[in-house]
């Protein structure tokens, strides 16, 4: 009768336990491995997780006190096409459309304090003020449907040399605005038939001028801007806006209603624009920083290669004998397969810890430089989603999958005779 070895198969916990045990067997090539895979993969997570930062702090900048769905409408130099309340109640009925105002916007004289500045007034509703980044510096933003109120632009203030913008919160001003209003041509209105084909309406300046309070400044660097209610424009004659704000239902909406107004002749910009922009740059700084921290993770990949056709190496006997005895050769390739699955684990979980850790002192600091110079405002610069965690786990037990393939072949076809005849 003729005897058969029977192999019995290795249970997957104890190959565990025994890769696991093998991370002290020559402990420091061991160490300098996992130092390389914590220092490649922490590279390329911190790298990423300073380009998703720096890219919220851009977004949130770019939409903080504005809505993303908002849209932006004006005319062309065009004289053909005016903006008015006609043309807001059709822009309003557009599909998607939750609503849409006008705003003015004209040249004035501000008389603050016994001087006279030159400053661009807009006349805005509740609509623009709820769709616009306005940052207060001191005070309110003016109500609406008060038309005794202004609110006035750091600019102005600074221009004058007053420092302390609180100080002027409730002081009266006097704002001048000349309006080009058009009137009906008195010689039409006679029947001279010349003139009425030439000119039916003839443009004359209409002055507008009121004493207001200042109920607020806004941070407005390099423009001298004041903000009142429209009902001065609107009762002082003027008809057509300068232009108009639309608010979509949702951003999906968006390209459907602006390729609308545009079909009109209108020119639309949206927030969505400069997130797009946004989006398209760090998409690109990403890949480039990507690049960059793909260096220390060659050089991680080089040093785990080194360890695992080593440590094959001195443990040639240790396989034989396993083989002797009835382990299966599959399990000697599981066996480093595992042992390059803990190896990349430790090491990508003591780089995140690492990256983490840097990047919160990184922020603290800066936070910290920050309030020293008297601004009061917390940020970050790195972030650390859940699948930027989740991805460079996975991507590194990808690589360290990939890297102990070939040993992992080696052991699997020793040969247990030949290795024990020779030892």
């Amino acid at each position: 009768m003729q005897n058969k070895s029977i192999q019995h198969h290795v249970r997957f916990d104890s190959l565990l336990q025994m890769a696991v045990s093998n991370l002290m067997f020559k402990k420091l090539r061991r160490i300098l491995t996992i130092l390389g895979i914590a220092i490649g993969s922490g590279s390329i997570f911190l790298l990423i997780s300073l380009g998703l930062g720096v890219q919220n702090l851009v977004v949130d900048q770019i939409t903080q006190g504005q809505s993303v769905n908002s849209i932006d409408v004006n005319v062309s130099n065009s004289q053909l096409l005016e903006i008015n309340q006609q043309v807001i109640d059709d822009f309003a009925s557009i599909n998607g459309v939750e609503a849409a105002s006008g705003y003015y916007t004209h040249i004035g004289k501000l008389d603050i304090q016994g001087t006279t500045a030159e400053v661009v007034t807009y006349g805005i509703d509740k609509l623009y003020i709820d769709t616009s980044n306005f940052i207060l510096l001191a005070g309110k933003m003016i109500d609406p449907s008060q038309s005794d109120q202004i609110a006035i632009s750091s600019s102005i203030l600074e221009a004058l040399g007053i420092t302390d913008k609180g100080s002027v919160v409730g002081s009266k001003v006097k704002l001048q605005i000349v309006q080009d209003v058009s009137v009906q041509d008195e010689s039409s209105e006679s029947g001279d038939i010349t003139a009425s084909a030439n000119s039916n309406e003839q443009p004359v300046d209409n002055v507008i001028e009121r004493e207001l309070t200042i109920v607020g400044v806004t941070d407005s660097p390099g423009s001298t801007e004041t903000f009142i209610s429209p009902l001065i424009f609107s009762s002082g004659g003027e008809l057509d806006f300068a232009g108009a704000k639309v608010l979509a239902m949702s951003r999906d909406e968006i390209s459907g209603i602006r390729h609308t107004v545009e079909s009109r002749g209108f020119n639309t910009s949206s927030p969505v624009d400069t997130l797009d922009q946004v989006d398209q740059f760090f998409s690109v700084l990403r890949i480039v920083l990507v690049g960059f921290g793909s260096i220390g993770m060659v050089i991680a990949v080089l040093g785990m290669i080194n360890t695992l056709t080593v440590s094959l190496l001195e443990r040639t006997r240790e396989v034989a004998l396993m083989n002797a005895i009835g382990a299966r050769p599959n399990d000697m390739s599981r066996l480093f397969i595992l042992e390059a699955l803990v190896l990349s684990l430790v090491g990508v979980m003591f780089g995140i810890l690492a990256s983490r850790t840097l990047g919160l002192i990184v922020d603290l600091l800066l936070n910290y430089m920050t309030r020293s110079r008297g601004t009061d405002f917390k940020f970050t610069i790195f972030s650390s989603p859940f699948t930027l965690v989740l991805g460079t786990v996975v991507s590194v037990l990808v690589v360290g999958f990939v890297v102990s393939i070939i040993p992992a072949r080696r052991a699997k076809y020793i040969n247990a005779i030949e290795v024990l005849r020779k030892e």
